[in-house]
C-alpha cells in the first residue's frame, strides 16, 4: 500500500468506517449462509491415511523392513516384465538419505536420516540400501542408484566384507546382498570380498556334511542356511535385477569338491556353497523363508535344477495360485494385506526358472498391496421421496425432498436474513445522512 493511499484511508471518518464494517459483516454473514446451505445436501469423506505411507507396498508396520520390502516388490514386478506405478517409485525415492544410503524406514522423509549407529543398531543400513540400489536401477533412477552404490562402497570393512550397519562387524548376509547390488552397477566381484567369504566357509578340515556351508557370526561356527543362501548369489556375481550373469544351461548337480580344495576364487566359493545347499534341500532343511534365496543361489551357479524346481513348487503352493493379471491391471479399490516382500522374492525365484504365469501373478498381487492416496468421493444424490419437506408443483405432483436438514436450513436462512438486514440498515442510514447533509 502506498503512503498516499494509506493516508487517504486513515482520513475516513469513524462513521464511514462503521458503515463499511456493517456492510462487510452483512455480506460476510450472507456468504456464510449461502455456503452453508449446499453443504447440508451433500458431504465428502476422506480416508485417514498417513502421507508417509502413500505408495508403500504392504499393510504391516514398515519400521524394520519398509525399504527392503518395497525394493523386493518393485524387483518382483520388474521380473514379470511390468512397471511399478509412479507412487511406489516416488515412495522409495523419498526414503533416500542425503548421502545416498537408506534406513529401513524414515517416518518423516523431510527430516534428516539417522546416521549409522552400530552400537544401538539404528540408522542407515547396507541391506536396505543394496536392495534399493537395484530397484532404482530397474526403474531408470540411475543417479539415485549410483549414489546408493557409492554409500555401499564406503561402508566396506577392512576384512573385505560388509556389516549390516556401517561401522559394525562384517557378516555374510550383508556381504552377499551388497555384492548383488554392485554387480547390478557393473562391478565384478573383487578378491577382497571373496577372501572374506572363503574365510568363513567350512572346508576340508571340517566334517564332510558341513563342507561348503558358510558360517554366521551367530551360528557358533556351524554352517548357516540363511548366511549361505544370501552369500552365494552375491559371490557368484548374480544381480537381482538382471538375473544370472551366465546364460549357460542348468545342470542337475553342483560339482563335487574333493579335498584338498582351494576356495580362493569366487566360482569355487559359490559352487561349494551351492553343493551344500543341495544336500540341505534333499533333507528338507530349507524352510519357506529361505527357499526363494536358495533358488536364487542355484540359479546363480546354474546348478541344482531339480532342487530349485522342487523348492519353487513348494513356494508356489504355500503362497497360493496367482491370478493371471498384469500388475497394471490390478484394481486398487481394496488394498490386499499380502506380504509384498515374500511375493517379490517368489517372483524373482520364478523368473530364473521361466515360470512366467506364476511370476506375472505374483507381480499383480504385489501391486494390490500398495497404500493408495486417500480419495474424496461425494455422497450419492438424495433419493426423491415424499416427506414432510416436500412440496406440490402446479400440476399437483409431489415435489421430491431436497435432502436438506430442516435445522441446518433454518440456520442458513436466518444467517441470510441477518446479513440482508445489516446491509439494508446500513444503506438507510447512509441515505438519511445524505438527506440531513
Amino acid at each position: 500500500m502506498s503512503l498516499l493511499h494509506r493516508a487517504s484511508t486513515e482520513r475516513l471518518v469513524p462513521t464511514t468506517r462503521r458503515r463499511l464494517s456493517r456492510t462487510a459483516a452483512g455480506l460476510g454473514i450472507a456468504s456464510l449462509a449461502l455456503i452453508a446451505l449446499p453443504l447440508t445436501a451433500s458431504s465428502a469423506i476422506a480416508a485417514d491415511t498417513d502421507p508417509a505411507l502413500i505408495g508403500l507396498y504392504g499393510t504391516s508396520d514398515p519400521t524394520y523392513d519398509g525399504v527392503f520390502r518395497q525394493s523386493l516388490g518393485i524387483l518382483g514386478i520388474l521380473a514379470a516384465g511390468d512397471e511399478p506405478v509412479d507412487e511406489a517409485v516416488t515412495w522409495l525415492l523419498d526414503q533416500q538419505c542425503d548421502d545416498g544410503g537408506f534406513m529401513a524406514f524414515n517416518p518423516d522423509p523431510s527430516a534428516d536420516c539417522i546416521a549409522p549407529d552400530p552400537v544401538n543398531f539404528a540408522g542407515e543400513d547396507t541391506n536396505s540400501t543394496a536392495l534399493a540400489a537395484q530397484a532404482l536401477a530397474g526403474v531408470g533412477a540411475i543417479g539415485e542408484s549410483a549414489a546408493a552404490l557409492a554409500f555401499l562402497e564406503a561402508a566396506r570393512n577392512k576384512d573385505g566384507g560388509w556389516p549390516y550397519i556401517p561401522g559394525g562387524d562384517s557378516d555374510p548376509n550383508s556381504t552377499g546382498l551388497v555384492l548383488t547390488a554392485l554387480t547390478t552397477g557393473g562391478d565384478a566381484v573383487d578378491q577382497d570380498a571373496v577372501d572374506y567369504l572363503a574365510g568363513i566357509q567350512l572346508g576340508c578340515p571340517d566334517a564332510a556334511e558341513d563342507q561348503g556351508g558358510i558360517t554366521s557370526p551367530f551360528s557358533g561356527g556351524a554352517p548357516d542356511i540363511l548366511a549361505t543362501v544370501q552369500a552365494v548369489p552375491g559371490v557368484a556375481g548374480f544381480s537381482l535385477l538382471d538375473g544370472p550373469a551366465s546364460a549357460a544351461t542348468w545342470i542337475d548337480d553342483a560339482p563335487a569338491f574333493t579335498c584338498p580344495v582351494d576356495n580362493s576364487d569366487s566360482g569355487t566359493v559359490a559352487g561349494w556353497g551351492s553343493a551344500w545347499l543341495e544336500a540341505q534341500a534333499t533333507v528338507d532343511a530349507i524352510n519357506a523363508g529361505n527357499a526363494p534365496w536358495a533358488v536364487l543361489s542355484f540359479a546363480a551357479t546354474r546348478t541344482g535344477l531339480e532342487e530349485a524346481q522342487a523348492l519353487f513348487a513348494d513356494i508356489d503352493s504355500s503362497l497360493g495360485k496367482a491370478p493371471k493379471l498384469k500388475s497394471s491391471e490390478v484394481s486398487l479399490a481394496a488394498q490386499s494385506d499380502e506380504n509384498p516382500g515374500a511375493l517379490g522374492l517368489a517372483a524373482l525365484a520364478g523368473a530364473t526358472l521361466d515360470e512366467t504365469t506364476e511370476v506375472e501373478g505374483f507381480a499383480s498381487r504385489i501391486a494390490a498391496t500398495i497404500t493408495a492416496a486417500p480419495t474424496v468421493e461425494p455422497s450419492p444424490e438424495p433419493t426423491p421421496a415424499p416427506s414432510s419437506g416436500s412440496g406440490v408443483d402446479s400440476d399437483g405432483e409431489t415435489l421430491p425432498d431436497s435432502g436438506t436438514d430442516p435445522l441446518l436450513a433454518l440456520i442458513g436462512f436466518t444467517l441470510l436474513a441477518s446479513g440482508a438486514g445489516l446491509v439494508l440498515g446500513t444503506r438507510r442510514r447512509q441515505q438519511t445522512g445524505a438527506t440531513d447533509a
